[in-house]
């Protein structure tokens, strides 16, 4: 076995490697075809006589490094034995100057995955959960007296703010949030995942006290997927999560 960082000679192997591989573990920013490995973007891959048996990349972009944390966008190897993943740690790990704490997420099921990476001196900090739709026809939608829920234009500066704001005062304390700002909102609309009239704000009066996102699944075009969902606390136990939640399915 041996590591070797990903240039332009060996991305395609990477490239391919993720595809088959990749979601195994997390899908959510899996590098794809026009990835560039750089300093914000390293990569890495594992190769046991000529074939890639595992890889790893990390995201240190600004707002990571910012909150001096960098994220795994794959940290994956086929063979499950603790010595792939260490390889590609001990590869990796150059790249975590700056950085307080790296993480990434494992499926429940990835057991023998998430016992090789406990093994590296990673902890639990946190469990993440998907929640699926049984009823075809939700209820009417109503909103409350003294509040407005409307679909905003990620691009508008201002309902980016609030919006960013908003989560940030909801997510502060959670391990593992990354603060955002106001250009993280408005870049949304030029991803391929956007959907127009996907964000939406819960004002009372100008303040901004709920948010959710709906963006295109990334493999099933007819799938969406939820997120950015946040009540301010305050307002938490009034049904406004429930209402925001509805809003995103409708």
């Amino acid at each position: 076995l041996r590591v070797e960082p990903v240039r332009r000679d060996n991305l395609p192997q990477f490239i391919r490697y993720v595809a088959v591989h990749g979601a195994d573990h997390d899908e959510s920013y899996l590098p794809g075809a026009g990835f560039v490995p750089s300093g914000e973007h390293p990569a890495y891959v594992l190769l046991q006589d000529g074939e890639v048996a595992g890889a790893v990349a990390l995201m240190r972009t600004p707002r990571y490094r910012k909150a001096r944390r960098g994220r795994f966008s794959l940290f994956h190897c086929i063979d499950r034995a603790p010595q792939g993943y260490s390889l590609l740690l001990d590869a990796i790990q150059r790249h975590f100057d700056g950085l307080r704490s790296v993480y990434l997420f494992l499926p429940e099921a990835r057991t023998a995955a998430a016992e090789a990476v406990l093994r590296l001196g990673f902890a639990v900090e946190r469990y993440s959960y998907v929640m699926r739709l049984e009823k075809s026809s939700p209820a009417e939608l109503i909103v409350p007296e003294g509040l407005t829920l409307q679909s905003i234009r990620s691009s508008d500066r201002q309902s980016a703010r609030l919006f960013a704001d908003a989560i940030n005062a909801s997510f502060g304390e959670l391990a593992g949030h990354i603060p955002m700002q106001a250009n993280n909102v408005r870049e949304w609309e030029g991803e391929d995942t956007y959907l127009e009239g996907g964000v939406a704000l819960l004002l009372e009066g100008r303040r901004a006290i709920g948010t959710v996102a709906v963006t295109r699944d990334v493999d099933d075009r007819n799938a969406a997927e939820i997120s950015a969902l946040s009540v301010a606390r305050e307002r938490r136990g009034q049904g406004l999560g429930r209402l925001l939640l509805h809003h995103a399915v409708c």
